[in-house]
């Protein structure tokens, strides 16, 4: 899908629209972004006209008069603009999904495989586990609500603080890994999800990989990376060793009463 010379809307700037209006604008498109809460500060708004030429508006606008609307998958479907979206067949992307298609455009990233965790609970805990176990054999960089890290051998150093881990997040956390100097071998990130339970969402197809006792995990990698290295997507490959002795149970200590 070409990103260029489009008119989009980015519904919700307060929750990651801006860096998502902002990549948008740089690839020469004509970006409206709707304040929906009417949160964002005047001064923040202003300097999205001026500097990157994106107007911005805190009430609803006609959908026809744009070819695209973005909208996060959290924002009330019975929105006016959603609403006119729907009647009219205009298209709507999620802040997941228009993120996506900026990552696989971004050149920056050949070779790196994009991994995005999202659900209600459990993320930064899977997320840190899986960025440990992924840095004894690659180089990671990792997104979450504890910051932006970069993980080797196991260790981790913190490159940023004070991120959100809306989906349009990850586009600044992409650009302070760069601005770092660091060219890792995954960038993964976590993001909300409204659904129960760890999921996959819009950045890439997904595959899967064998953790450490047989553990399943699905991830997401970036449809134009090379899995040749790794294995085909089907193909489950293992990232540790497996024991050569099985583990026995422990005995249940008696308990007296």
């Amino acid at each position: 899908m070409d990103l260029s010379r489009k008119k989009f809307a980015v519904l919700d700037l307060t929750h990651g629209g801006i860096p998502i209006a902002k990549k948008l604008a740089a690839a020469g498109n004509k970006v409206i972004g709707i304040d929906v809460y009417g949160t964002v500060d005047p001064g923040l708004l202003l300097e999205l006209e001026e500097k990157h030429g994106i107007r911005c508006s805190k009430t609803p606008l006609p959908a026809s008069g744009f070819d695209l609307l973005v909208a996060p998958v959290h924002l009330d479907s019975a929105y006016p603009m959603l609403e006119e979206a729907r009647a009219e067949e205009i298209r709507v992307l999620s802040h997941h999904e228009i993120v996506g298609k900026i990552l696989k455009d971004d050149s920056r990233l050949s070779g790196i495989k994009t991994v995005e965790i999202t659900g209600v609970k459990a993320k930064t805990s899977t997320s840190s586990l899986l960025a440990d176990m992924l840095s004894r054999r690659f180089e990671v960089a990792l997104h979450t609500s504890r910051g932006l890290e970069y993980w080797k051998g196991g260790i981790s150093s913190l490159i940023s603080s004070g991120l959100s881990i809306t989906p349009g997040s990850v586009l600044v956390a992409v650009e302070k890994v760069f601005d770092a100097g660091f060219r890792p071998d995954f960038l993964s990130s976590k993001s909300p999800s409204e659904a129960p339970g760890l999921q996959l969402s819009g950045f890439s197809q997904p595959f899967r990989l064998t953790i450490g006792l047989q553990t399943i995990l699905p991830l997401q990698a970036r449809q134009n990376s090379s899995l040749s290295e790794m294995q085909s997507p089907e193909v489950p490959f293992s990232l540790m060793q497996e024991p050569k002795m099985p583990l026995k149970p422990q005995k249940r200590a008696r308990q007296r009463f």
